[in-house]
């Protein structure tokens, strides 16, 4: 166990000056320490190693949430210590909180926006970041357990995919479902493509219903929907037309949501619930 602890930032180090690319490099959550704060130096020097890759750029360091991108008292208070803790190690350049504050309108719009690289470019006009750590923290039942990545605004990529779990302090009084915590163990990637879409399903059924219809409608519905005589059909048919020829970017984001569709109604029954709920209430509200 001691030796792994020793070892693993070495490796992480020589991942970099190798190869240039941290990519999959990962702990495994299941290494256990005594305290936060031990975890907080672990995960700060596992940050670290990245010095060449991040250096004269900006990183900052987003609050960690629960695997559903809810916050938690646990995840404000792990993110601030880290971001402490890299801020006294003085290696790399730290955005503050407050200037991150400024790059979303709220917590939700950040957790959602945090994993959108284009949100991020966007937003990275007006305060200048060029690297994020974010992360997860969650109630394994006899431990918490910690995920972190550090993502490259410009490139989208993953710098680094690192983990720990600590003792539970009582504060994450749920538990997590097993299968999202293997899911996240495993392939993190298609957790945080359930949460992009549940969010962005959410979105669109307030502002945008008709994408929002083209996302969770089976192709032979909108069909159905489409050779029909009723104003919602003719309304689909024309979007979709005009989608096919003018915008095929979105049909390629309404193909990734279908996607990540299909990974909520394989791992979130409740989500999936909620959705089906909402294109019945679209639904019924067109058919008026």
């Amino acid at each position: 166990m001691k030796l792994t602890r020793c070892l693993l930032p070495m490796l992480i180090a020589a991942a970099v000056i190798h190869t240039g690319c941290v990519s999959m490099v990962s702990r495994p959550v299941d290494l256990f320490v005594e305290s936060e704060e031990k975890a907080i130096a672990m995960l700060g020097d596992d940050i670290n190693t990245l010095y060449l890759r991040l250096l004269n750029k900006k990183v900052g360091v987003f609050y960690f949430t629960r695997l559903d991108w809810t916050a938690s008292a646990a995840g404000k208070r792990i993110s601030d210590s880290l971001d402490k803790y890299l801020k006294k190690k003085g290696k790399l350049r730290m955005v503050s909180r407050s200037e991150l504050g400024r790059m979303f309108m709220n917590e939700v719009v950040e957790q959602a926006g945090m994993y959108n690289t284009d949100v991020l470019k966007k937003q990275a006009g007006t305060v200048p970041v060029d690297a994020v750590v974010y992360g997860t923290i969650e109630n394994a039942g006899d431990a918490y357990e910690i995920m972190l990545r550090v993502m490259d605004v410009k490139t989208g990529r993953r710098l680094l995919l690192t983990g720990v779990s600590i003792p539970s302090t009582g504060e994450i009084t749920s538990k997590a479902d097993p299968d999202m915590l293997l899911l996240n163990r495993k392939s993190p990637d298609k957790v945080i493509a359930i949460n992009k879409t549940y969010y962005t399903l959410a979105w669109l059924k307030a502002r945008q219903p008709l994408v929002f219809l083209l996302v969770v409608l089976k192709d032979n519905n909108v069909k159905s929907l489409v050779s029909g005589s009723t104003l919602l059909g003719a309304r689909l048919k024309v979007r979709l037309e005009r989608y096919k020829r003018e915008r095929p970017e979105i049909m390629q984001k309404i193909e990734i949501l279908k996607d990540g569709l299909s990974l909520i109604n394989r791992y979130e029954p409740q989500r999936s619930s909620d959705i089906t709920r909402w294109k019945k209430e679209l639904l019924d509200n067109k058919n008026r």
